[in-house]
């Protein structure tokens, strides 16, 4: 099976690397350039070659870029490009949501330092490994929450050692992360596919 893998490597490593010298040479260098995909695919064939003939120091980590080849169908795949596109322009207003977020993990993280610092106990009467003794704690036990993970146990363990106030804890912790966090980032995705697809129309017309 590894001769297989090594084999199919060599052989597409080769074929990529022909398609970007032919393309290199029918563009030439600067119309090559001006194209964000092809300094991806030269950058993805770079790695390969380099991987593939030992160059400099052999390190394992540059088979990665293996992976890197799949992306490659984005150029033939028209609405996959155009989605992955839409997703570029709007990193910026995802980096912004992506602070906010981090601030609200950062708020939380610290209002359950306040109310729930302390050793917690699971049902089975072992220590808990949920607890918000130190900020760092604290902030993955709140991601923990966001992504909707094992949530409820976390209420649970709360719940048992501080009562009431820890249900109203972690229950609007979850409305306001799980739920209005992810409806901003869908609605940021959404406001920009719709802003490039009247693009493509004014475009058309």
């Amino acid at each position: 099976m590894g001769d297989i893998q090594e084999i199919s490597n060599t052989v597409f490593t080769a074929l990529f690397a022909v398609e970007t010298a032919l393309r290199f040479f029918a563009l030439g260098p600067c119309d090559y350039v001006r194209d964000g995909f092809n300094v991806f695919d030269f950058v993805v064939v770079a790695f390969s070659l380099v991987e593939m003939f030992h160059i400099g120091i052999e390190l394992t980590m540059l088979r990665c870029f293996r992976l890197l080849r799949i992306f490659k169908i984005i150029r033939s795949w028209t609405s996959l490009k155009a989605l992955l596109q839409t997703v570029i322009n709007s990193l910026s207003s995802i980096t912004n949501l992506a602070m906010l977020i981090l601030l609200y993990m950062f708020i939380y993280s610290l209002i359950g330092k306040s109310y729930f610092f302390g050793d917690l106990m699971n049902e089975d009467g072992n220590l808990s490994r949920y607890h918000f003794n130190n900020i760092a704690n604290s902030m993955l036990v709140i991601f923990i929450i966001l992504t909707g993970e094992n949530w409820n146990d976390v209420m649970r363990t709360l719940y048992n050692a501080h009562g009431w106030t820890a249900i109203i804890f972690v229950v609007s912790a979850v409305i306001v992360g799980n739920f209005i966090m992810l409806n901003l980032f869908l609605a940021i995705l959404l406001k920009n596919i719709e802003e490039a697809e009247m693009e493509e129309q004014n475009e058309v017309k």
